[in-house]
């Protein structure tokens, strides 16, 4: 049987093992949990190349922040990846409520 846990109970082991599983960053800078707003925000540093105007590669690194939340429904992942796949157009809003 299948246990089920609160999301913000996620140890900083398992906060950065899924970061660096989806965004391979250099560096986690910080890892701040909000129960209040049951997410996890997370500091990141990544490596980014541009190329300067003589055509050289430079490399940097950019500090980014990535904010981890709980959604109590599926179909708010369904719909997420449904809409970066392009699989249905946008036909309006829904009203937000609290």
């Amino acid at each position: 049987m299948l246990k089920y846990r609160k999301f913000i109970s996620l140890t900083d082991d398992e906060i950065k093992l899924i970061v660096k599983d989806m965004f391979h960053p250099e560096s986690i800078n910080y890892i701040e949990k909000d129960k209040k707003y049951d997410e996890i925000k997370v500091g990141i540093s990544t490596k980014w190349y541009s190329t300067d105007n003589d055509g050289n590669e430079e490399e940097e690194l950019i500090a980014d922040e990535i904010i981890l939340g709980y959604s109590w429904s599926g179909y708010t992942f369904t719909a997420l990846f449904a809409a970066l796949n392009g699989e249905y157009k946008i036909q309006g809003v829904l009203p937000f409520t609290e």
